[in-house]
């Protein structure tokens, strides 16, 4: 079963500011990158406990 993932408004404010200045530099490398972010992020779906335990947090359910 395939879960849901939902970017928060933050998260998409921070890579598009990341894309932003990628593409200062590579504008086509900058939205591949942005892409290849999104698409890791998205797999979180089938695999939702790939990761780290945040060690500041100490909460299983929320994972680095």
């Amino acid at each position: 079963m395939d879960y849901r993932v939902v970017l928060s408004s933050s998260s998409r404010k921070d890579l598009q500011a990341i894309v932003r200045y990628i593409s200062l530099d590579d504008p086509p490398r900058a939205l591949q990158f942005g892409r290849f972010l999104i698409h890791h992020t998205k797999s979180l779906g089938q695999f939702p406990e790939r990761g780290r335990i945040v060690p500041e947090l100490e909460d299983e359910s929320i994972v680095k």
